[in-house]
């Protein structure tokens, strides 16, 4: 190798090992919030019902989205097939990650029910950083897994706002054993449990000590 081709490939493995280091530790946080974002969860579930200041018409109107959340993650469940083969059917034909779209839905409807802007502009902003952590691994994975074709399905189909046209005919329908396998009904009862929680909270308030809160949404003034 002549002087001038040693140069170039010294230059070329500084820039490799550069690029290394600097990629550790997004790669390290990136790993750490996705394999611990159900302890995230789960505290952000305690926070917002400390935090929370729910009446009867925010437990109302936060059912709306919460229900349409749901029933989007269980249209997504009832086509995934884990590490099986790349879904482009159902939801996933309109949206690459529907579940996420369905939880941020899901978010919405807690929020309304905690009935306090600065919980939910922190909810939301947590929940930007761990989804964007949890989709960018997701879509490296897809991307090894089915390199040609999920390339192709991405620059095709939204992140996480829907086309209004489907992506491609699947004649795969939606099954209910694939839901159930997916552990859809765990979801729904979560779910609804932390929903009841906030009713429960206003409950307890209202006729144990006689403590009632304003609507802050301009929705209901």
């Amino acid at each position: 190798m002549c002087p001038a081709e040693q140069e170039l490939t010294q230059h070329t493995q500084a820039q490799d090992s550069s690029r290394l280091a600097t990629s550790r530790p997004i790669t390290a946080i990136q790993h750490w919030v996705t394999e611990y974002r159900c302890h995230f969860h789960f505290a952000a579930v305690v926070v917002a019902l400390i935090l929370a200041r729910p009446t009867d018409l925010t437990d109302a109107w936060g059912l709306v989205p919460i229900l349409a959340g749901l029933a989007l993650r269980t249209w997504a469940l009832g086509h995934l097939r884990r590490n099986t083969t790349l879904c482009t059917s159902g939801p996933y034909a309109y949206v690459r990650h529907p579940l996420y779209l369905g939880s941020f839905i899901i978010l919405i409807g807690y929020c309304f029910m905690v009935n306090s802007l600065y919980v939910a502009v922190g909810a939301a902003i947590a929940a930007a950083v761990i989804y964007a952590f949890t989709v960018r691994r997701e879509e490296q994975t897809l991307s090894v897994a089915y390199p040609e074709q999920f390339e192709t399905y991405r620059q095709a189909v939204p992140l996480l706002l829907p086309r209004f046209t489907v992506y491609r005919f699947s004649s795969r329908k939606f099954s209910w054993r694939l839901a159930l396998n997916n552990q859809v009904m765990l979801m729904w009862v979560l779910v609804l449990i932390v929903a009841a929680l906030f009713e429960v909270k206003e409950d307890i308030l209202e006729y144990l000590f006689g403590v009632t809160y304003s609507i802050i949404w301009p929705l209901w003034h």
